[in-house]
Formats: structure tokens, C-alpha cells, sequence
């Protein structure tokens, strides 16, 4: 008979599961011809029923203590066997999930021993590092996927054994790593190392994402940021230095300190030679320059370069890969030597006239992409805009020693030249005077002018820098000195005075000839940069600059006298709210108010800095933890 058969005769094997005990039948009468039925339940440790063992007899019969005890090893074997099953088609079923994940996920995952190596690779991981099988993947080394150093400077083997012991020892770790592909191409990675069991042959599962573009995008824009800072230097370097001998260098230093560059120089034409001869120079490989090599002739070697294409034929000319590039390959040595990957190579330019190259250089390849490009090219502008100045300004003064020849060509210089120029006689009067400098005086004729003395319109603070320029002059000695002066309307002006003696046949001083420049404007934007570098433009505060000027004083005055110095940390609740509702100028105008209101609760050697927003600093010299408790609770 078959089990089903005996089911629908006997209902007990139900009954043995439902109430988790045995039932023994020991007399009922079956159309086959059975007599007893015995039904056990098979109950696993944790009390579960698993299934059930069913015995019929042809005779009625009871269980004897033999037959109780064979049924219960018999349970109870079968209880192993079934729990066994169970557990191993769970696994089954946990091994099938974790492979789909595995085989599935868009993450390279990878499975290695930190002695062994790598295990297994799922099909990203395959695709990541450019393997052609799982295959190829697991014959590599740790070592064989990553470069030999480290962005941070490190062996990558070092580290990555470092890596791997800690994800050991805390049971996760998560970094950042440079990989290498079989191609050799390198890229960064986030790395999640997992532990996945304990022992003395501990298994780790890699998790690795490619974020070479964030990385990008992160690099593009500190590149950006340096090359802006860079600008500006560049633009002070050009308003303060005075002179091309004392510019050139600064561009070069301060692009590579603020603007992220391995190396940048500067370098003008040997007309003679057709040679490029460095004049300028900062960062890594300056020692190159000292035999350097290079040409504009096509038909050289030296001469097809980045430096002498750029100069010959007038344009600039971007190596996104130093290293690789046909045109670079006499240099390329040098360029793994002093770690440079990419450069580029502007034309400078005096009076519209191809004078010289500015060359840089970065570490990164492709550095130099169509923002960037914009950037150092505006930068160059900016060079050749202060070259042809400082070339018009020695013309200019060129031009002014040959006024001394004669009368006519004084007069011609002085009807014709842009700035202000004067000719004073050796008791003070004013001899002459062109038109920009009656518009400075604020007269309509020279005979107007002529009924003052030129000291009549300095500030009477400035008479004493005026009296010692006449006196230098008079004794022949060329002078350049600042005044402040006052027109006829009241316009007070800044100007910059280069004063020179005029000489007579014989050599004597007979006058004095001075070229005035308004330079009103360029002291107010020097001073208001000034400003704006110390100082909070809405508050007046000092901002962090200035602060951090303050706190090293602060902190070194109070490490020699064993002094306390106290700062507190400042931040105004709900202004935000402020500005939400009533709008940033109502805001603004809370600051300021906040601003005076701090101010007059602080004695004058206490500093408050405004960090931004709503943030502000108070530094506290002088004061310990209670000196500065007591300040946050005045009002």
C-alpha cells in the first residue's frame, strides 16, 4: 500500500504533529488488514516538529521501553539528517543570492586572503582593472593592480598590507587608493575592505568604485582656484613692481606658489642667435635651464618644441601629455625627472611684437583644459600689458633727458605728452605747464597758473617732501616723490612727481622740469585691496587674515610672559530667519549693529573678527576660561 492510502485510513499522523507528542493505536480495524498504528513526531534541538515516523502493525500492539528506545534514536537520527537537509538548502539558497549580487553588482568586488592573494573577482571587477577572464584577475598580485607609490608618497605594498590588517583587525576599513589597470592606467578608487571570518586564514571581500571622475572634477576645480589666486598675484605683482627685471621673476614664483604649477619660466628672443634664453624662472627644474636648448628655427630639432612653435609661430601651444607627445620627445627624460606631465607655452608680447615665451608646467595630464587655457591666457595679457608699459615708461624717460637739448623739443614734449609736465624756476614760479597739468590745477590758462607758486597747491603736510625734492634737484640730482595737492576748485589729487634738472650750454641748472602723474585712483584701489585684505567689507571687522596676524601675537606674547589668552566662538540663532523674511539688507544691517554692539563691549586690546555669515571670533588677551565667561554674559 502506498503512504497515501494509509493516511486516509489512519488520521493519527496528524494528530502526533499538531500536538508535537507520539500517538500509538495499538487496536483498530483497516480494510487492509492492519491493526495498529504508531505516529512519532521527528522534533528538532529547538523543539521544532520537522516531520513525523509512522509504524503499522498486522497485529494490535503496545509500545514496549525497547520499542520507545529504538524510536527515539531513530527520531532522532532522522532529526539530524533532516535539520542537515535544511540547513544545507538554506545555504544553497544564501550562496545563490550573494553570486547573482556578486556577479550583478556594478561595483568591482573581489574576495582575497591578505597572504594568498586575490580569490575571485566579479564581472565588474574583471571590467574595472582589464582583466580578459576571472582567470587572468586572480593570477595578478595586489601589488600587480596598483602603482608602486602612493599619491601621499608611500610604497603601495606597505600601505596596502596596512590597509588590509586594519580591515582585520576592526572588521571594515574604508580609504581612498590609486589602482593600476593591466594597461597601466591608473585611476582612483573608493575601498571598502570587509573581514568576512576570523582565523588564522581570514578572508577580506574588496568592494572598489572608480571615482576618477569625481577626482576630476575635484582637481579641475582646485586647478581653477589656484590659477585665479595666481591671477591676482599677478595683477599686484604688475601694479607694485616697477620694473620688468623685478615683475618677470614674481609672475613665475607666484604662479607656481598660488597656482598649483611644478615649474614656470620666462624667456626672450636672441635675435642673434634665434635662441630662447631664460630671464625668469621658479619651481622644479630650474637646473634643466641651466643648459637649456632651444630655438625658433623650424628646421631644428630645439626649435619644434612647445617653447619654439609657441614663439615662432605666435600662438600658444597646449601638451596635454609631456610624456607621450612627439613634439616633446628631446625632453621627455627631463619631464619624468622633474615630474612634469603636461605644459603649456604662451607668446609674450611688447608694443604687438613677439618678444619671449612664458612657459609652465604641470604634474597632472590634460591639465591644462579650455578653462584653464582662458585663464593663463588672460594671464599673458596681462604681462604684455605691463612689458609695453614699462616700455613706454622708459621711452618716456629717455625722453626725458634729451628735453634738456632744447627748448623746442621741451616744448614739443610738453604740448604733446599725456601727463602732467611743469617747468619751475629755481626761486619756486612756474615757468610752464601743458594742458593735462592745468586741468590737474584746475586753471584755464597758463597766465592763470602762473599767479601761484606750484607749492601753493600742495597740502601744506606734503610742503616738506616738496622743499626737499626742489633742494635734491637743484643740486642736480634726478627725484621722484608723491604729494597730495589741491585744484583752484578744491579736487584734491594724489600725484607721483619724477622731477630733473634743465641745464643751460654751460651746464648749469636753470629750471627744473617735473612729470606729474595722477595717481589718485591706483592709491584707492591699493588701499581698498588693502582693506579688503584685512578687513570685513560690510562689519569693518578684521577678517581671517587679520585674525590670524592678531591670534600669533597673541599666542606668542602670551607663551613668553606664561600669560592666558581666551577666544570664543560667536554664532547669531535665527538669522537666517531674518533674512528669509525681511530680506539680506535688513540682515546686513543687523550685522553691522551687532557688529558696533560687540565692539563696544570689548576693551581695545580684545580683537572680534567676522568669519562669514553670521559666525563671528572674539580673542580675548589677557583672559582666562572666567574672564571670558564673564565678557559672554555682558549686554
Amino acid at each position: 500500500m502506498n503512504d497515501q492510502s494509509l493516511r486516509s485510513q489512519a488520521s493519527s499522523d496528524g494528530t502526533e504533529i499538531f500536538r508535537s507528542e507520539p500517538v500509538f493505536v495499538e487496536n483498530i480495524a483497516l480494510e487492509n488488514g492492519l491493526h495498529a498504528c504508531w505516529s512519532i513526531p521527528i522534533i528538532d534541538a529547538k523543539k521544532r516538529v520537522l516531520g513525523t515516523l509512522a509504524l503499522y502493525y498486522a497485529q494490535p500492539r503496545l509500545s514496549t521501553p525497547e520499542h520507545l528506545r529504538l524510536i527515539d534514536i531513530v527520531t532522532h537520527i532522522a532529526s539530524i539528517a533532516i535539520s542537515r537537509e535544511h540547513e544545507e538548502d538554506a545555504l544553497r539558497q544564501s550562496e545563490t543570492a550573494f553570486r547573482r549580487l556578486f556577479e550583478s553588482s556594478r561595483d568591482a568586488i573581489m574576495t582575497l586572503n591578505i597572504d594568498k592573494g586575490f580569490l575571485s573577482g566579479n564581472p565588474a571587477t574583471i571590467a574595472l582593472f582589464r582583466c580578459a577572464d576571472e582567470a587572468e584577475f586572480i593570477s595578478l598580485s595586489p601589488a600587480a593592480v596598483s602603482p608602486e607609490i602612493q599619491p601621499d608618497g608611500r610604497r603601495s605594498d606597505e600601505k596596502a598590507r596596512e590597509m588590509m590588517q586594519l580591515a582585520l583587525d576592526k572588521g571594515s576599513h574604508f580609504f581612498e587608493w590609486m589602482h593600476k589597470r593591466t594597461d597601466g592606467t591608473e585611476f582612483y578608487a573608493d575601498v571598502l575592505l570587509t573581514r568576512m571570518n576570523s582565523g588564522p586564514n581570514s578572508l577580506i571581500q574588496a568592494t572598489v568604485r572608480d571615482i576618477s571622475e569625481r577626482k576630476s572634477a575635484e582637481m579641475k576645480l582646485q586647478r581653477i582656484t589656484q590659477l585665479y589666486v595666481a591671477l591676482s598675484q599677478c595683477n599686484q605683482a604688475i601694479v607694485r613692481c616697477p620694473s620688468e627685471a623685478e615683475l618677470l621673476p614674481q609672475v613665475c614664483r607666484d604662479v607656481v606658489k598660488f597656482g598649483g604649477l611644478k615649474m614656470a619660466w620666462i624667456g626672450m628672443l636672441d635675435s642673434a642667435t634665434n635662441q630662447i634664453i631664460p630671464v625668469a624662472f621658479s619651481g622644479a627644474g630650474q637646473d634643466y635651464l641651466k643648459t637649456l636648448d632651444i630655438s625658433v628655427e623650424a628646421d631644428k630639432p630645439s626649435g619644434c618644441g612647445p617653447t619654439g612653435t609657441a614663439l615662432r609661430e605666435n600662438r600658444a601651444v597646449w601638451c596635454q601629455d609631456f610624456r607621450k607627445d612627439p613634439m616633446t620627445i628631446p625632453w621627455q627624460e627631463i619631464a619624468i625627472q622633474y615630474g612634469w606631465a603636461a605644459s603649456a607655452a604662451l607668446p609674450l608680447h611688447r608694443n604687438g611684437q613677439t618678444i619671449g615665451t612664458f612657459t609652465l608646467y604641470a604634474d597632472t595630464a590634460h591639465a591644462f583644459d579650455e578653462s584653464i587655457q582662458s585663464l593663463l591666457l588672460e594671464m599673458t595679457l596681462d604681462i604684455d600689458y605691463a612689458l609695453t608699459s614699462f616700455d613706454r615708461e622708459n621711452r618716456r624717460q629717455k625722453a626725458e633727458d634729451n628735453l634738456r637739448e632744447s627748448e623746442q623739443r621741451l616744448r614739443t614734449i610738453i604740448e604733446t605728452e599725456p601727463e602732467c609736465i611743469t617747468v619751475i624756476g629755481l626761486q619756486g614760479e612756474l615757468m610752464d605747464i601743458n594742458a593735462t597739468g592745468l586741468k590737474i590745477l584746475e586753471v584755464s590758462t597758463l597766465e592763470e597758473a602762473k599767479q601761484h607758486y606750484l607749492r601753493d597747491f600742495i597740502l601744506p603736510e606734503f610742503h616738506k617732501n616738496f622743499d626737499t625734492l626742489y633742494q635734491q634737484v637743484t643740486q642736480g640730482v634726478n627725484t621722484i616723490a608723491e604729494f597730495e595737492i589741491i585744484g583752484l576748485q578744491g579736487t584734491r589729487r594724489q600725484v607721483e612727481v619724477h622731477a630733473a634738472p634743465l641745464r643751460d650750454a654751460k651746464g648749469n641748472i636753470t629750471a627744473l622740469l617735473s612729470i606729474t602723474r595722477d595717481i589718485t585712483e591706483r592709491r584707492r584701489n591699493e588701499a581698498r585691496i588693502q582693506y579688503l585684505a584685512n578687513y570685513d567689507a560690510l562689519t569693518g571687522l578684521p577678517n581671517r587674515t587679520q585674525l590670524d596676524e592678531h591670534l600669533r601675537y597673541a599666542l606668542s606674547l602670551a607663551k613668553r610672559s606664561n600669560g592666558y589668552l581666551a577666544l570664543m566662538f560667536l554664532d547669531l540663532d535665527r538669522f537666517k530667519e531674518i533674512n528669509d523674511s525681511l530680506g539680506h539688507g535688513i540682515g546686513d544691517d543687523l550685522l553691522i549693529m551687532v557688529a558696533k554692539r560687540l565692539q563696544s563691549l570689548l576693551r581695545e586690546e580684545d580683537t572680534i573678527s567676522r568669519l562669514g555669515g553670521d559666525e563671528f571670533i572674539v580673542m580675548l588677551p589677557g583672559s582666562d576660561a572666567q574672564g571670558a565667561a564673564q565678557v559672554a554674559t555682558k549686554n
